[in-house]
């Protein structure tokens, strides 16, 4: 019979990492894109891509409002740079920019907590 590994769970991250205001955060992502510029050949058919470096970032907040005042979950506003305590920096200098509110959807029901869920987008040329 072979002999267990153990692995350390050190290093490992759990839960959110950060508050944000007025809302108890389930789920926190952030992903990161790069526009590529397909080369098509006289057939219209892909034949490469080169990266258009126009990188940028999004991210969606998801959890329970935590406030009486349903304009104020998160403190955002549209138009307005926020600053985001959870986003990750990095992947190909998306790391300077405003995080930019896409939109936001609160969610009241019978029986249960309210929620709310944010989208955001940052760019690192836009301020």
């Amino acid at each position: 019979m072979p002999t267990p590994a153990y692995i350390s769970a050190s290093n490992f991250l759990k839960g959110v990492s950060a508050a944000e205001t007025a809302i108890n955060i389930s789920d926190y992502r952030q992903n990161y894109t790069d526009e590529k510029i397909y080369v098509e050949n006289k057939s219209g058919s892909p034949t490469g891509f080169v990266h258009n470096f126009l990188v940028a970032s999004t991210c969606t907040i998801t959890g329970e409002t935590n406030t009486s005042n349903l304009n104020a979950v998160l403190g955002v506003a549209f138009g307005v740079a926020e600053t985001i305590s959870n986003s990750v920096d990095g992947y190909d200098g998306v790391t300077p920019g405003g995080w930019y509110l896409d939109d936001i959807e609160i969610s009241q029901s019978r029986g249960s907590l309210s929620t709310a869920t944010a989208n955001f987008t940052r760019h690192p040329d836009i301020a």
